[in-house]
C-alpha cells in the first residue's frame, strides 16, 4: 500500500495546482508547463476551460475550505507524473468533480514505442 500524502506536504506550486482543479470542478487545464524540478508552472498560467452547468446552482467544492487533507489516488498519480515528466508540458488535464481524471501528454513517438 502506498504512503499517505497530505496536501500540506506538497510544494506551493503543487498545492496551487490542486486548488485550481478544485476551483474548476469540471473542465480542462490546457498547456500546463512543468519545470526541470517537476513543478507545475502557473505563472504565466495555463489556459483553463470550465464546464458550467446552466440547469442549476453551482456551489464551490467543500474541499476548498479545508486547510489540509489526504490526497486522493488521482492527485497522487498526477504528482507521480509531474516527478517523471520534468521540463515538459501536459497538454490537457481533464478535471471532473474537482479531481484530475485524465491527462494528455505530448511525447515523441520513440518514447511511446519503447
Amino acid at each position: 500500500m502506498g504512503a499517505i500524502i497530505r496536501f500540506s506536504a506538497l510544494s506551493s506550486a503543487r498545492r496551487s495546482l490542486v486548488r485550481l482543479c478544485q476551483r474548476i470542478d469540471y473542465g480542462q487545464i490546457i498547456d500546463l508547463h512543468v519545470d526541470k524540478h517537476g513543478e507545475p508552472t502557473l505563472e504565466p498560467g495555463p489556459v483553463v476551460l470550465a464546464d458550467i452547468k446552466l440547469d442549476g446552482q453551482t456551489l464551490p467544492r467543500r474541499e476548498l475550505l479545508l486547510e489540509d487533507f489526504e490526497l486522493s489516488a488521482e492527485f497522487l498519480r498526477l504528482m507521480e507524473l509531474l516527478d517523471r515528466l520534468r521540463d515538459g508540458c501536459i497538454e490537457r488535464i481533464y478535471v471532473m468533480a474537482g479531481l484530475p481524471k485524465r491527462i494528455s501528454v505530448r511525447t515523441a513517438y520513440r518514447e511511446v514505442t519503447r
